[in-house]
């Protein structure tokens, strides 16, 4: 078979590239973090026929604003996912200008991005996104010094701690979640 490239989307024009990463498809939408000089590295959606288009900028200009869990060192595991999808939102983690990472809420209907429950003074660090049985399953650092645990979120009210696995404020660091038979 013949298979023909093609460009989808040129991030950042010319030369330099605009390092699409962290791939996720949702909704027949794809989202993946990607930098450029004025905005650094940002969330950005890509929908055929349509193309790419930034939708953050938590922290205002060149200062990268999307963040990749897989190589930040207060997680000791590897966060693979870390953009996520529920009940047509999209969740991902960021730093904003004073360098505290949350978890955002990308509300596609508004097209608003904001800070999703935690405490904005937290540093949060959420990723491995994963929806099971009716539920949004991720790690995060919480505001009660339990280090990174598992949390869940049932799309209304506040996401719950499931367990803290590692009890104190070391990080049991759960990720690489996978269901089985859907129980």
């Amino acid at each position: 078979a013949k298979y023909t490239l093609t460009l989808a989307a040129d991030i950042d024009p010319g030369y330099a590239s605009g390092m699409p990463r962290d791939l996720t498809v949702y909704n027949n939408h794809l989202y993946f973090s990607a930098t450029t000089p004025a905005y650094g590295k940002e969330l950005y959606e890509y929908t055929p026929g349509i193309g790419a288009k930034r939708i953050s900028d938590v922290n205002p200009g060149p200062g990268n604003g999307f963040i990749n869990l897989n190589n930040k060192s207060l997680l000791t595991a590897n966060l693979t996912t870390c953009i996520g999808g529920y009940q047509g939102n999209i969740y991902f983690s960021g730093i904003d200008s004073d360098t505290i990472c949350h978890m955002y809420k990308y509300d596609r209907s508004s097209g608003q991005v904001s800070n999703f429950y935690f405490d904005p003074k937290a540093n949060v660090y959420a990723g491995g996104f994963y929806e099971f049985n009716g539920k949004f399953y991720f790690s995060a650092n919480a505001t009660n010094n339990c280090g990174v645990e598992l949390w869940a979120y049932s799309g209304s009210g506040n996401p719950e701690m499931v367990a803290d696995i590692y009890t104190g404020t070391v990080n049991s660091d759960p990720y690489m979640f996978a269901g089985f038979d859907r129980i």
